[in-house]
């Protein structure tokens, strides 16, 4: 599986609201400088997630973004499905087993193709932004890594 640009930004973004759930609006221009994306590409970014439910906004100067439901409750799944599609990384399990059928001569090969969708798709749809929050915070506890 690949994460576009649209899709990392967009995860950074909604982490950053995730870390700030419950305290209030946050501004683009804070958001963008914080997490180092585009102000320009974040908006529209923003504007995405909010039409799918992600986030709320407020216009004006004590306007801006914040999640819309709790960081426990925003499955990274559903967010990437919203920002760039479906998780597979040929196609979905459904356009897989339909390849499947068609192509007789392989189809352990699509076996492992729909094995490698159900296991992005598992890890994805059952891993939440709290449970990103946490990693962070684990990540940064432990230090830099040396390799």
């Amino acid at each position: 599986m690949k994460l576009s640009k649209r899709g990392e930004y967009g995860m950074m973004a909604l982490c950053h609201l995730a870390e700030r759930y419950g305290e209030g609006l946050s501004h683009i221009r804070s958001i963008a400088a914080a997490q180092e994306i585009p102000p320009k590409f974040l908006e529209s970014i923003l504007l995405h997630l909010k039409r799918a439910g992600f986030v709320t906004s407020r216009r004006g100067n004590d306007g801006g973004y914040a999640l819309a439901l709790p960081p426990d409750e925003v499955l990274l799944g559903n967010v990437i499905r919203a920002l760039d599609g479906p998780l597979a990384p040929i196609a979905s399990g459904d356009e897989l087993r339909i390849i499947a059928q068609r192509n007789e001569r392989q189809p352990g090969l699509y076996a492992v193709l729909m094995d490698v969708h159900a296991a992005v798709s598992g890890i994805l749809d059952q891993t939440s932004l709290a449970d990103v929050l946490r990693r962070n915070a684990t990540a940064r506890e432990a230090g830099p890594s040396r390799e």
